[in-house]
């Protein structure tokens, strides 16, 4: 950011208003329970490092200097269709959907009930899209940190149904059999709420493991050849990027609203 704020300085091609999109990271919410509902004026939580504050930094003492407007726009995690997107929690949902169906299995939701439960607030692409616009064309939103959420009710609980009749594929719930799961509790402690235990995962599997499994990778390789797909990645090579992603986003039974 610091070379690309100096290039426009030395093009003379200073914007009349500046727009950085962070996310929600900011309340700490990839290292556990926030407090919520996330409001633009919570402070930074400062327990980890983060790369977005000292670019928030740089952009403030930047405009100023300058004379100039800026925003920072905080959206949950981006829902949307962009070609070979690791960090796309609907790219990885469709990949493991479509591989169940190929290995006529049901669509199995490695999570808890307090995971199926949680209200998770997204932000689609094309709602981001229109927010940016809004934002840095409306005089009134002149210097101001703002979240984007769709705001809609959604749970896993109640997608997972959807996303199962969208592929032709029953589904099943949460494990019942609590010696089924394995607890993995987060090493934030206190948590970004700022008490309480730190955050816990109970999983009976893992987006990762599975995207590892042989029979796994011998149905994603069939999908290819028969549909003629040519990747220039592909999400099974690296399955940390695009399947640790599901777990982290999914798995947790913290909830995330914004408002």
């Amino acid at each position: 950011m610091f070379n690309f704020l100096s290039a426009l300085k030395l093009a003379n091609r200073i914007p009349k208003r500046f727009l950085l999109q962070t996310g929600a990271k900011h309340y700490g919410l990839h290292l556990g329970p926030p407090l919520t509902p996330l409001e633009e004026s919570d402070p930074r939580f400062l327990a980890e490092p983060n790369f977005y504050f000292p670019q928030e930094d740089l952009l403030w003492k930047w405009a100023a200097e300058n004379k100039i407007e800026w925003n920072v726009t905080r959206p949950g995690f981006i829902i949307g269709a962009v070609r070979e997107a690791a960090m796309s929690i609907a790219l990885g949902l469709a990949l493991y959907a479509a591989v169940q169906k190929e290995l006529k299995q049901s669509l199995e939701f490695p999570g808890d009930f307090g995971a199926w439960d949680a209200e998770k607030h997204l932000s689609s692409a094309q709602i981001l899209g229109y927010h940016s616009e809004w934002t840095v064309l409306t005089p009134t939103a002149a210097n101001q940190v703002l979240n984007n959420g769709d705001n809609s009710l959604f749970t896993y609980g109640k997608f997972w149904p959807v996303l199962a009749a969208l592929h032709g594929i029953p589904y099943k719930g949460p494990e019942i059999d609590d010696s089924k799961y394995q607890i993995v509790v987060m090493p934030t402690n206190p948590p970004p709420r700022g008490f309480g235990p730190p955050g816990k995962f109970r999983l009976s599997g893992s987006f990762e493991v599975w995207a590892q499994k042989p029979e796994v990778r011998d149905a994603w390789a069939t999908l290819k050849k028969r549909h003629g797909l040519v990747l220039t990645q592909d999400p099974f090579d690296n399955p940390k990027d695009v399947f640790s992603l599901l777990d982290g986003e999914m798995l947790g039974p913290w909830g995330r609203s914004n408002r």
